[in-house]
C-alpha cells in the first residue's frame, strides 16, 4: 500500500476547506464584534447594549455555519472513505498480479471486501463530526464573550489600550482555536484539525483493512512493514518486520513454503497488524506501508542503516512547525482589526516564510508543499467572502438617526438602531425597524431556499460526474458553469494574496511575486557561479547582473558570463509569461514557452 503524507485528494481537500472557511468566517465576524464594542467603549457608548447585539450576530453566524456543515460533509467522508478503501484495492491487487503474473485486474481476485465494515467507518466518522459541529453553537459565543470581558477588564487596569486588549484577546482565542473543543479523551482541537486527523485517519484505516482483506482471501496472511525515511520513534521499531493479517501474537511460526508444496519454513513474527497500530505504527500521516510477504520466498529485509534518518526527521518536524507559525499568522491577519494590525501579521508571515526558505535549502531532500502554508488549502473564500469575515477591517461609521430611512439602512446599522431604540422606550421607531427587518427575513428566507434548492442539484450533478470519471475540474465547469481557466485563475490569486501580496487581480499580483522569484533565482546563481555572473565586457560597462534574469534573452546571452549561462540551462530562465503559466497549472503553455528557448551555454 503506497504511504500517506501524500497531497489531499480533491475530496479530502474540499472538505477540509469547508472546514477552515467555516472557521475564518467566525472568527472575522468575532473580531469584527469585538472590534465595534471597543470603538463603543472609546466613544463612551452603552457597551451592554452593543455586546448583546453582538452576540445575537454571532450566535446567528454560529447557526448558519452549523447547518452550512451539516448539509454537506456526510457524503465527502463517505466518499474520502471510499477513496482508501479503493486506494488498499488496487495496492492489493497490484501485488497479487506481480506474484501470479496475472496482471493487476481487480476481476482476477474477486471482491473481498468487507463493505459493511467500511459503511460502519465512515458512520463512526460522520457522528464524530456532528459531535464537533454542535460544538460551534456554543465555543464561538463563549469566545465573543471572553474576548469582550478580557478587552473591558485589561483597560480597567491600565494595561493597554482598549484596541490593544481586543487585539490581543482575538489573537488569542486565533492561537487557541476559536471553535477548539476538547475531544473525550481530554485532548484540546481546532475543528479544521479534528476533521483532518479523523478523515485522514479513517481513510488510512480503509486502505490498510482492504488491502489486508483482499489478501486474505487469496490465502496470504503475512505482511512485511516498509524501510521508510524519515521515520518517528513509534514506527522505528516496526520497520521490516513479519506482521501476521488477522490476530495472532508475536512468536516463531512454521507456514508452508509459498512455492513449495509440502515444504515448510520458520518465520519470525512481531505481532499482529492490530498491535503494531495500538504501538503506533500507520499513525495518520504515517510514511511506513505493507506489502505482502511469502514464506520462503520474499528475501530478508537487509539492515539499512543509510535509510534511517533521524536527522531527517527531526528536519521535517521543524518544516510541520515552520508551517504551523505561517498558518497561524495568516489566521491572525483574519482576526486583525485595524489595517496596522494586518500589516503586522503579514510581516510575521513573511519572516516565516524565510525562514522556510532558508530551512529548506539547509535540506533540499524536502520538498515544500504550499497546501500546508495555507489555512484554505489552496481552495480559499471567494472575495465576497473575504470582505465579510473583516478584511476591510471593522465596520463603518454609519449615519444615525431618525431621518435614516430603514429601508437604506445595511444590516448592522438596523440591529444597532433596533437596540437605541429598544433602550430609548421609542417604540415607534422599534416598530418601524422590525417591519424592515421582517421583510429582509422574508426575502433572505426566499433566496436561501433558492440558492439551497439550485445548489443542491448542482451539488447532485457534481457527484455523478465525478462518479462517472470526470476530471475534478472539468465536473467544476460543468455543473456550476465555471470555467477550468477561471478555477485555476482563482486559486492562483487566492493563493498569491494568502502568500502575502497585494493587487488588484492576477496580472498585479502575478507581477509583483514574479519579482520575488526572480530576486530568489539570482541569490541562488550568485552562490553557484562565486558571484561571476557578467563577462569581461559588461562587467566593464557595469552592467547589473539582477537585469540578466528578466528582459530579452539576447541580452541575457550576450552580458552574461559562461557560468551564468551554463546555470540558465542547467535552472532555466522563465519568463514573466512562463511564470504565470505555471502558476495557473497550465502545463502544455508553460512546455511551449520553454521549448521556445534555445541552449544558452553552447
Amino acid at each position: 500500500m503506497p504511504p500517506r503524507g501524500r497531497t489531499p485528494t480533491p475530496d479530502e481537500a474540499a472538505l477540509l476547506t469547508t472546514y477552515l472557511d467555516a472557521e475564518r468566517y467566525l472568527l472575522g465576524s468575532v473580531s469584527r464584534e469585538v472590534g465595534d464594542v471597543a470603538d463603543v467603549a472609546d466613544a463612551g457608548g452603552d457597551t451592554d447594549a452593543r455586546t448583546a447585539a453582538g452576540m445575537r450576530k454571532i450566535r446567528a453566524d454560529a447557526e448558519a455555519a452549523f447547518r452550512g456543515l451539516e448539509q454537506g460533509s456526510s457524503a465527502r467522508v463517505e466518499r474520502v472513505i471510499a477513496a482508501g478503501q479503493a486506494e488498499g484495492v488496487a495496492a492489493a491487487t497490484r501485488e497479487l498480479g506481480q506474484i501470479t503474473g496475472r496482471g493487476s485486474r481487480l476481476a482476477d481476485y474477486g471482491d473481498a471486501v468487507n463493505r459493511g465494515a467500511l459503511d460502519r467507518l465512515a458512520a463512526s466518522v460522520v457522528d464524530q463530526l456532528g459531535q464537533a459541529h454542535e460544538s460551534i453553537l456554543r465555543v464561538v459565543p463563549d469566545a465573543y464573550r471572553e474576548a469582550v470581558a478580557r478587552t473591558v477588564s485589561g483597560v480597567l487596569v491600565g494595561a493597554q489600550t482598549r484596541r490593544e486588549a481586543a487585539q490581543r484577546a482575538l489573537w488569542s482565542l486565533t492561537d487557541r482555536g476559536l471553535t477548539g473543543f476538547t475531544d473525550a479523551a481530554g485532548r484540546r482541537w481546532k475543528l479544521s484539525s479534528y476533521v483532518e486527523m479523523a478523515t485522514r485517519s479513517a481513510s488510512a484505516r480503509a486502505a490498510v483493512d482492504a488491502q489486508l482483506d483482499r489478501l486474505g482471501a487469496a490465502g496470504h496472511e503475512l505482511v512485511r512493514v516498509s524501510n521508510a525515511p524519515r521515520e518517528c520513534d513509534k514506527c522505528a521499531p516496526w520497520e521490516g518486520k513479519i506482521l501476521l493479517r488477522g490476530g495472532g501474537s508475536a512468536g516463531r511460526y512454521e507456514f508452508e513454503h509459498a512455492t513449495n508444496d509440502g515444504e515448510y519454513v520458520t518465520v519470525d513474527v512481531a505481532g499482529s497488524v492490530d498491535d503494531a497500530r495500538r504501538a503506533g505504527l500507520l499513525h495518520p500521516n504515517c510514511r511506513h506501508s505493507l506489502s505482502v510477504y511469502l514464506p520462503g520466498v520474499s528475501p530478508a529485509m537487509a539492515p539499512e542503516p543509510q535509510r534511517a534518518d533521524p536527522e531527517g526527521y527531526s528536519a521535517g518536524q521543524r518544516q510541520r512547525e515552520i508551517e504551523r507559525n505561517i498558518r497561524a499568522w495568516k489566521d491572525r491577519r483574519t482576526a486583525a482589526i485595524g489595517e496596522r494590525e494586518r500589516r503586522a501579521a503579514d510581516r510575521k508571515v513573511r519572516d516565516w516564510q524565510a525562514k522556510m526558505r532558508d530551512h529548506l535549502a539547509e535540506n533540499p531532500q524536502l520538498k515544500r508543499l504550499r497546501y500546508r502554508e495555507s489555512p484554505g488549502a489552496g481552495n480559499l473564500p471567494t472575495e465576497s467572502l473575504r470582505a465579510r469575515v473583516g478584511r476591510d477591517g471593522p465596520t463603518p461609521t454609519l449615519v444615525r438617526g431618525r431621518d435614516r430611512k430603514p429601508s437604506r439602512m445595511i444590516e448592522s446599522e438596523l440591529e444597532r438602531e433596533t437596540t437605541r431604540a429598544v433602550a430609548a422606550g421609542d417604540m415607534d421607531r422599534f416598530d418601524e425597524l422590525s417591519v424592515e427587518l421582517d421583510k429582509r427575513d422574508a426575502r433572505r428566507a426566499r433566496r436561501q431556499a433558492a440558492t439551497a434548492d439550485q445548489a443542491e442539484r448542482r451539488g447532485q450533478h457534481f457527484d455523478e460526474l465525478l462518479e462517472q470519471g470526470a476530471d475534478y475540474e472539468e465536473a467544476v465547469e460543468t455543473a456550476y458553469g465555471v470555467s477550468i481557466e477561471a478555477q485555476r485563475r482563482r486559486r492562483a490569486i487566492d493563493g498569491l494574496r494568502d502568500s502575502g501580496y497585494t493587487g488588484k487581480g492576477f496580472d498585479d499580483l502575478s507581477r509583483a511575486a514574479y519579482r520575488d522569484h526572480l530576486a530568489e533565482r539570482y541569490r541562488d546563481a550568485e552562490d553557484a557561479t562565486n558571484g561571476y555572473m557578467t563577462n569581461r565586457a559588461a562587467t566593464a560597462r557595469g552592467v547589473d547582473p539582477a537585469s540578466l534574469f528578466s528582459g530579452p534573452e539576447s541580452r541575457a546571452r550576450a552580458n552574461a558570463s559562461d557560468e551564468l549561462l551554463e546555470w540558465f540551462d542547467q535552472n532555466g530562465r522563465p519568463t514573466l509569461e512562463e511564470f504565470r503559466a505555471e502558476l495557473l497549472d497550465d502545463g502544455e503553455a508553460a512546455r511551449r514557452l520553454r521549448s521556445g528557448r534555445g541552449d544558452f551555454f553552447t
